[in-house]
């Protein structure tokens, strides 16, 4: 048993809090081995099922790698264990001097390494001081500005709406990595004989959960929803219901703007797979088209997805049962707006350009504090990133375990973890909230993320607007949810909804939705040749980095014992693989170290061919730690979406050559 754990009783029901739209209701149990966790059957979505990430976690509560003490960073560079008065006794001259200079340099960094409405706590906070925050995304932020450009809000239908579904085009979504139930549903319309058609260039992602793969090429999905598109309008002429869709005129005319043939070069796909989709969309309206994050993370992200939800509209799929596009939800969508005016906030940062942010523009700020996040390691260009924060004289970073960006602060603060305390928590799947009851005691100098920031507004001297947890808790719920305590007791709060959206329309005034109105053209294979980047030939051109979601892993989240690389008997670092004709064509051969190289850094890894990865690209799994040579964002550039100022990782361009076996081998880093 995890010590010091004094579970409530014998059972607990509680919510995950991962950053996962899943939102599985769980019960804890204690035995004599530790915390045990099993899916709740009850919860008609969580439905006897959980993923690996859930069930594991209960080891990073009793890591011996956790950080259970605050850490202090000396003038030498060498850390030591601090009570919290000490670590306080840094924390707050530093940031009074800055504020007293000037608020806006100071600036706060929330992620989403642990969802629960007391971490919105710190904006809270920091929103009072007048602090800097972030804009933009490294997730998602491109295709829900295009969906609120064309639908007039984020929504979608309720995911149980897919069990009702005809087909399913997994248009880049991999769902067995992001999503149990929607794999669990998936699965399920395909046993009934439903369709499953997947786009996706690393048919690997899809294998077993489709019955047709289109290996389109990277970031060129707008040419193939345009194609399908072009072709459905050439049978049908007009769309039923024409009179919801704004700028019909307009996407006729870019329709036939373009050639059936060059869309389906540009995409990189046969005609033949144009006609399979466009066959799939016309045979009927319960389309379930789930789109995934990863095609928004091109420079033409945003309209991708604006390609995309054109092509639903002119297939009729919105606002039908069974059918409709699945891509998220507001992740704060049913909590109750809380009545504070705060002053103006100074311009945010960029998050997906942060290292040069801080470089530049940012270059004044004076203190920091980040909190569920670990921007060293998920910010494209990471050397900037911890080479801007090394000019920042005061960081701040909450978090329990050694990351890239804990190694970059001035000082560490430890939290309590998941099952050990209270909160509540939205989804950006499903329509609810839910109580995340504590299981079990964290360890005695953890501090949760409620009574960090409550310690810090009492320092600060700033009137406590709530004088506790549930107090905060219970201000943001929403009426129908009857309150925390009865939310504690019944664990989910269904939101009142409508399963299928957008029946009558779009959430614009006018109701229409609007369709895609311009066509980027295709970009160059590769950067123009130039005095500095004479011609190369095909062999040694650049190929695309595709960093890809891993399954076992919440983002960064995994523990430094059981990173890749190092552990390993020869301790090459990360898989890396590529289409056979594509590294035979670099004399190279499975087993080979290769390495990477972008901007000035390389990364080592082993080589595995996978004739089902489109040709002219690398793909690994991203979250790895940039301290074990496991960080594929120490390459990747700091370029933006079109939209919504997503980081376009997979516009990153890397040589690749063999390497040295001896080069891959490493020290490990020296103990912080």
């Amino acid at each position: 048993m995890t010590p010091g754990s004094t579970c409530p009783g014998p059972e607990v029901r509680s919510a995950c809090n991962l950053d996962c739209g899943d939102r599985c209701l769980l019960l804890v149990s204690r035995t004599a081995s530790g915390l045990q966790i099993r899916p709740d059957e009850s919860d008609s979505w969580t439905n006897g099922l959980t993923c690996g990430k859930i069930l594991r976690y209960p080891e990073r509560l009793a890591s011996p790698s956790r950080i259970r003490e605050p850490q202090l960073k000396q003038a030498d560079g060498i850390w030591r264990t601090a009570s919290w008065e000490e670590a306080w006794t840094r924390i707050i001259p530093a940031l009074e001097k800055a504020l007293e200079s000037d608020p806006a340099s100071v600036l706060f960094l929330r992620g989403s390494g642990s969802l629960g409405r007391s971490k919105a706590h710190l904006d809270h906070v920091f929103r009072r001081l007048g602090a800097r925050s972030t804009r933009g995304s490294l997730c998602d932020e491109a295709g829900i500005a295009a969906l609120e450009q064309d639908w007039g809000s984020l929504d979608m239908n309720d995911p149980q709406e897919i069990d009702a579904a005809e087909a399913v085009v997994l248009w880049g979504k991999h769902p067995r990595a992001c999503s149990t139930h929607t794999a669990a549903a998936v699965r399920r319309a395909r046993r009934r004989g439903a369709p499953v058609i997947a786009v996706n260039p690393d048919s690997a992602a899809v294998a077993g959960l489709s019955t047709e793969v289109i290996r389109i090429l990277p970031g060129a999905d707008r040419f193939l929803a345009l194609a399908v598109a072009k072709r459905l309008l050439e049978d049908d002429g007009f769309p039923q219901e024409a009179d919801r869709l704004a700028g019909l005129r307009e996407f006729r005319s870019l329709c036939r703007h373009w050639e059936t043939g060059n869309l389906a070069e540009a995409a990189g796909c046969s005609e033949d797979e144009i006609e399979l989709l466009a066959r799939t969309y016309a045979s009927t309206t319960r389309v379930a088209t789930l789109v995934g994050w990863g095609l928004q993370r091109y420079l033409h992200g945003g309209e991708n997805v604006r390609a995309i939800d054109t092509l639903c509209l002119i297939a009729g799929t919105i606002g039908r049962e069974g059918g409709g596009l699945y891509y998220g939800l507001p992740s704060n969508r049913g909590f109750a707006p809380l009545p504070h005016a705060y002053p103006t906030p100074p311009e945010p940062l960029s998050l997906p350009r942060l290292g040069r942010e801080l470089a530049t523009r940012g270059a004044g700020i004076e203190f920091a504090w980040i909190a569920a996040a670990n921007p060293v390691n998920q910010c494209p260009d990471s050397a900037a990133v911890a080479e801007g924060l090394a000019g920042v004289p005061t960081v701040v970073v909450v978090d329990a375990f050694w990351t890239d960006t804990a190694r970059s602060a001035s000082v560490v603060l430890p939290p309590a973890l998941w099952l050990e305390e209270e909160d509540v928590v939205g989804s950006w799947w499903r329509k609810g909230l839910a109580a995340v009851r504590k299981a079990t005691e964290p360890p005695a100098q953890c501090r949760t993320d409620w009574e960090i920031t409550s310690e810090l507004e009492r320092r600060l001297g700033l009137e406590a607007h709530y004088p506790d947890l549930d107090s905060w808790l219970n201000a943001s719920l929403p009426s129908e949810c009857g309150g925390l305590d009865r939310l504690r007791r019944e664990t989910w709060c269904e939101l009142p909804h409508d399963p299928v959206v957008f029946r009558d329309g779009s959430a614009h005034a006018d109701g229409r939705f609007r369709l895609l109105d311009s066509l980027s053209p295709p970009e160059p294979p590769e950067p123009p040749e130039t005095p500095e980047t004479p011609d190369l030939s095909g062999a040694e051109r650049p190929l695309r980095l595709l960093s890809l979601i891993r399954r076992e892993a919440m983002h960064s989240q995994i523990l430094p014992e059981n990173q890749r690389g190092w552990d390993s008997d020869d301790g090459l670092g990360l898989p890396m693989r590529m289409n056979p004709e594509t590294a035979r064509s670099r004399n190279l051969a499975p087993g080979d170290t290769v390495e990477l190289e972008a901007s000035d850094h390389r990364l080592t890894g082993r080589l595995l061919f996978d004739e089902g990865l489109v040709p002219g690209v690398v793909a690994c799994p991203r979250d790895g730690w940039v301290q074990f040579g496991l960080g594929p964002n120490l390459l990747t550039a700091d370029l933006t979406s079109d939209m919504g100022e997503t980081a376009a990782f997979y516009e990153t361009r890397v040589a690749v050559r063999a390497g040295s076996s001896e080069k891959a081998r490493r020290s490990r880093p020296s103990s912080e």
